[in-house]
C-alpha cells in the first residue's frame, strides 16, 4: 500500500522523489525538525530530514508488517510468518522466511516487537504525550 505525501515549501524545499519507506507518523517529527524545534516531544516516527534514522514503516493488517530497506517482514504476534524482498518480488509471491537465516530476520523482528511493545504500553498507560 502506498499513500503519497508532499512537503511543500517553494524556494526552500527542493522538489524531489524520495523512495524510502515513510508513514503518516513521520509528519510531526519531519515538520518539527525542519522548523528547528529542539524541545522534547514524543513521536513514533522519524524526521525525513535526518539521515541517521533508518527508514521504516510499520502497519497492521491481520499481521504486523515492517518495511525496512527492500524487505517486508510479517509478524503474527508470536512469530515471523513472512519475509519478502520487495525489489525483486513486489507482488509478494515468494515468501523467503524459511530460506532466510536468523541473523537477517532477528534484528528487524526485535525492532518490530519493541515498537509494538512501546506502542501498547504507552497506549495503556496514557503516555502518548510527553
Amino acid at each position: 500500500m502506498a499513500i503519497p505525501i508532499l512537503y511543500y515549501f517553494p524556494g526552500v524545499i527542493e522538489p524531489r522523489m524520495n523512495p524510502q519507506p515513510t508513514q503518516q507518523i513521520d509528519i510531526l517529527p519531519t515538520i518539527l525538525s525542519y522548523l528547528g524545534y529542539d524541545e522534547p516531544f514524543f513521536g513514533f516516527g522519524r524526521s525525513l530530514f535526518e539521515a541517521h534514522y533508518k527508514p521504516f514503516a510499520v502497519n497492521y493488517s491481520g499481521n504486523y508488517q515492517l518495511v525496512q530497506g527492500n524487505n517486508l517482514l510479517l509478524f503474527d504476534g508470536a512469530e515471523a510468518t513472512g519475509f519478502y524482498d520487495l525489489e525483486s518480488d513486489p507482488t509478494l509471491k515468494q515468501n523467503l522466511i524459511k530460506e532466510t537465516d536468523s541473523e537477517t530476520i532477528t534484528p528487524p523482528l526485535d525492532f518490530l516487537k519493541a515498537f509494538i511493545q512501546q506502542y501498547n504500553n504507552r497506549l495503556l498507560d496514557g503516555r502518548m504525550t510527553p
